[in-house]
């Protein structure tokens, strides 16, 4: 395993020694003196509990020193935060102090193994001072003691689960460490604790079990996981996959961005956040501007089968076709279709139907009503601007209640919620993109049954939902779901 060096700041004290000592502090080996040491908590934290909440110190609470000076400094009073005890100068001239129970040691060694000993407290090594005058001390947490939810990993046949943590030290590394394992029975798998080393560099952490792998980024880690003051902790949590009902009985879950094609490498990609859209041509007062072949977000509804010519692909400049017949294909698990870094076949687009039933759009009456489709269909569903200039179409998973929709106000808000967010991207028509952040328009996986060079799309904007269909030679976004 590939040594992971850390320091979480989140978890910083300072400690704060008062003098109370004799006039001449030992320097040789072998002689003590005696320290009061006064450990503030005034930025937000002292030690764990299980519960998640970071809370003062309790007489009885013990310091260790270790390194060039021995000994056990024992918390005095709680509410001052004040340790007491005897410090004996050994070999060597680095210091360490460390805080660690056993009871939290043993709490957490019933969930993560091995893993028990890590839960600590403890300051970088600092020079030993004969006079006892350390200034400051600042304490940190060696490794990042994480509350996970990890109910996206469940058995199906409720069998115990391992879930293994790995990283990839390096953004353009492919190689991974395991870092750590987990194992509990599926039905406990969201009261999980788990200390984890962390590393500010890390490109990725990994959780992986039961056949299934969730991603997180380090920024991701970082900002929302490690335990802070006050509230339960705030801790790692990782949510099952927000579900979307879309067929009585199926479920769907959507791809975290849009779909776009990569042409610097010629691959299929998704939008790093779900609120990205970068249309093919600049928009500019006529609707025109210049083609760029780098990054496309608009496809052609072209036929899958007829990608391998040139000039077929749903991310040409120009449409072209060979045959169109009404049962084409379009983004599905046909071949020659992959996203970078997906199994191929993987993700596919919505159907008409699916679009319909996920919306409450009841195509007989050409508008969203309350006794169509998944249940709570047209309330889980709602146009926003979130600012910044981010406009389109939030939809709430099955779970959710659309009283929420309410208090999504910008982009951060939606993965609270677990909400899908479809951009405004417009749409590509004529060698033009218009209505970029006033229209969604995004293609479905059916064909016209009638006129096979048409095919579906959802429309939404502040004023409407329906469905439609058009030319397959217009160009319109694709959110994709598996």
């Amino acid at each position: 395993m590939k040594k992971v060096s850390l320091l979480i700041a989140a978890f910083a004290l300072v400690l704060g020694f008062s003098q109370c000592r004799k006039p001449n502090l030992p320097a040789l080996n072998g002689e003590t003196q005696h320290v009061v040491l006064n450990a503030s908590w005034d930025n937000g934290g002292s030690k764990i509990e299980q519960n998640g909440s970071l809370l003062k110190w309790t007489e009885g609470d013990k310091l260790t020193v270790s390194g060039g000076a021995t000994g056990t400094l024992s918390c005095t009073d709680a509410a001052n935060g004040t340790f007491e005890g005897e410090i004996t100068k050994g070999s060597g001239e680095d210091i360490t102090f460390t805080f660690q129970s056993e009871d939290y040691k043993e709490n957490f060694k019933e969930q993560t193994g091995a893993l028990a000993d890590a839960v600590s407290l403890k300051s970088a090594e600092l020079d030993y001072k004969a006079d006892g005058n350390y200034g400051t001390v600042s304490m940190g947490m060696p490794h990042a003691v994480l509350k996970l939810d990890l109910s996206h990993f469940a058995s199906p046949s409720k069998a115990d689960v391992t879930v293994n943590i790995s990283v990839k030290a390096e953004a353009e590394s492919k190689e991974e460490d395991v870092i750590a394992s987990v194992k509990c029975a599926s039905d406990k798998l969201g009261e999980v604790y788990v200390a984890v080393p962390a590393n500010g560099s890390a490109a990725t952490y990994t959780f992986s079990g039961s056949g299934k792998t969730v991603e997180m980024s380090w920024p991701a880690l970082y900002g929302s996981t490690f335990f802070t003051a006050g509230g339960n902790g705030g801790a790692a949590v990782i949510k099952p996959t927000p579900k979307f009902t879309v067929a009585d009985g199926k479920t769907v879950e959507f791809s975290p961005g849009n779909l776009y094609w990569d042409g610097t490498e010629s691959k299929f990609r998704f939008e790093a956040n779900q609120w990205d859209t970068k249309p093919a041509y600049s928009e500019t007062e006529d609707g025109f501007g210049t083609w760029n072949s780098i990054h496309v977000s608009h496809f052609f509804w072209s036929n899958t089968t007829d990608w391998q010519e040139p000039g077929m692909e749903p991310y040409a400049e120009d449409y072209s076709y060979s045959t169109q017949e009404t049962n084409d294909v379009f983004f599905t698990e046909a071949p020659g279709f992959q996203v970078e870094g997906e199994d191929a076949g993987a993700w596919r687009t919505l159907s008409r139907a699916e679009w319909n039933y996920l919306l409450g759009f009841d195509p007989e009456q050409w508008g969203q009503t309350d006794d169509y489709g998944r249940p709570g269909a047209k309330a889980k569903s709602a146009w926003k601007d979130l600012g910044g200039g981010v406009s389109g179409f939030v939809i709430l998973p099955d779970d959710a209640d659309a009283s929420v929709m309410e208090s999504i106000t910008e982009t951060s808000h939606l993965a609270t919620h677990g909400a899908v967010f479809l951009p405004a991207a417009g749409d590509r028509y004529y060698g033009g993109v218009e209505n970029v952040g006033s229209k969604c328009k995004y293609y479905s996986s059916t064909p016209n049954e009638d006129e096979a060079d048409h095919a579906y799309y959802m429309s939404f904007s502040s004023d409407f939902v329906y469905s439609s269909y058009d030319y397959r030679s217009t160009g319109y976004a694709v959110r994709l779901v598996r």
